[in-house]
């Protein structure tokens, strides 16, 4: 994580993302962010203070949770109107079909993890 704050009048955080990421793309959407924040005066998120058994007691209804599958991810993408006009429909959907054919592809396996599972029983 990177965080700049300048005379605490403003905040910079950039969480750094997975490695495999596309570099081109990750530069665009982050700029595209930005200029959408900027332009619509966008105010940031509160930070949440998590409970250690937060999962236990159950999750907050106002705390946002990022998608847990690529399913779940590539659905919120489409969803996302805001970003498609800021990097190209073009773009937006070739990067959807690329990742629904890793979705559907890492279907057909059955991982080691999947198979000590089910022999643990």
């Amino acid at each position: 994580m990177i965080s700049l704050c300048f005379l605490n009048l403003t905040r910079l955080e950039l969480r750094l993302p997975d490695p495999s990421t596309n570099p081109y793309l990750l530069l665009a959407t982050i700029l595209a962010a930005a200029l959408n924040g900027i332009e619509n005066k966008v105010e940031p998120d509160q930070n949440h203070e998590l409970p250690d058994d937060l999962w236990l007691t159950g999750r907050p209804d106002e705390i946002k949770v990022l998608p847990r599958t690529l399913y779940n991810a590539i659905d919120e993408l489409k969803k996302d109107t805001k970003l498609t006009e800021s990097i190209g429909k073009e773009i937006v959907d070739a990067f959807i079909a690329k990742k629904e054919f890793h979705w559907e592809e890492s279907l057909k396996e059955v991982t080691q993890f999947e198979l000590d599972l089910v022999n643990s029983y």
